[in-house]
């Protein structure tokens, strides 16, 4: 009389159940010793102005640190004339809401440039997160090259579409896997987008001079043409490649529409979070990664 476990364990099934029990532990242990990546930022500061709407940047910042697992340090500049008890009241507010991701709150008077370098030499952060209102590259240490985040006066509650233009450097691809780690922290959809800046019209004047004829001049601007689109397209074949589950885009531009067609397609994407690449910035300029982070967070990396 066969028992059950001849019936489970005898001949061929009872090879394929073992087999499937061999595969689910390995499965588990390959689990068990499998270390969790680093967080990308550890280390928070966050330098604030005392305004109504400290309180939705406060907000942002903590939900940042928690889904980061980062400790966060958070520093009021209190400035001449600032309200003390709206201060205090602010201060009481962090310290209640957020105990789980060890925030240090304090006051420090002083003009907002002088503290925040101050403070970055101080606290040696992984990134400075401060107000659109306040953002000036030369606010910070000579030779700073750590990130930034740059935040509107109300942020939005969460994180969800990352949007991040790139170009063919080395550099550009070291912080798209930057951007790409922090989607996948977050949760969030990255949209990595090429702008291509294309010539608009032939030249003119002195530029025209080694052309023979009208009619050559414009058969090799069109080829020009041809020429960056295709090595635009072979660059987002590569991002594809080193990049899997993401879709780059390409947008044709001018380098004079470069800004708006940024800002055009960040609207349309509803984007929560802009990460710009910091050797970027000449493309996108300082001044209007000030203006970006009027509506969404812009994230300098």
């Amino acid at each position: 009389m066969m028992t059950l476990h001849d019936t489970i364990f005898g001949g061929v099934g009872g090879t394929l159940c073992l087999y499937f029990l061999f595969v689910l532990m390995t499965a588990r242990v390959a689990s068990a010793l499998e270390l969790p990546r680093a967080s990308l930022f550890n280390k928070l500061l966050v330098v604030l102005d005392t305004h109504r709407f400290s309180h939705s940047q406060l907000d942002f910042t903590l939900y940042v640190a928690r889904q980061l697992g980062a400790t966060l340090t958070v520093r009021f500049v209190l400035r001449p004339h600032t309200d003390q008890k709206a201060t205090t009241m602010l201060t009481q507010y962090v310290a209640e809401k957020a105990e789980e991701v060890g925030v240090c709150v304090r006051s420090q008077r002083g003009q907002f440039k002088d503290v925040l370098k101050h403070l970055v030499t101080e606290h040696s952060p992984d990134c400075v997160l401060m107000g659109q209102e306040r953002f000036s590259w030369f606010s910070l240490p000579k030779g700073y090259t750590l990130p930034i985040l740059v935040m509107p006066k109300q942020p939005k509650a969460r994180l969800e579409n990352f949007l991040m233009p790139f170009e063919n450097t080395s550099e550009s691809f070291e912080a798209l896997d930057k951007a790409s780690q922090l989607a996948q922290t977050f949760r969030a959809r990255l949209y990595p987008i090429h702008l291509l800046e294309l010539p608009s019209a032939p030249p003119k004047g002195a530029r025209a001079w080694m052309y023979v004829n009208r009619e050559e001049v414009v058969a090799d601007f069109a080829r020009e043409r041809e020429r960056l689109k295709h090595r635009a397209k072979n660059l987002l074949f590569k991002v594809r490649q080193d990049f899997p589950g993401v879709t780059p885009e390409l947008y044709e531009t001018s380098s004079a529409e470069r800004y708006q067609a940024l800002e055009t397609i960040a609207r349309k994407q509803n984007t929560d979070l802009i990460v710009v690449g910091n050797t970027e910035l000449g493309k996108v300029s300082r001044q209007f990664v000030r203006h970006l982070a009027t509506r969404t967070p812009v994230l300098i990396l």
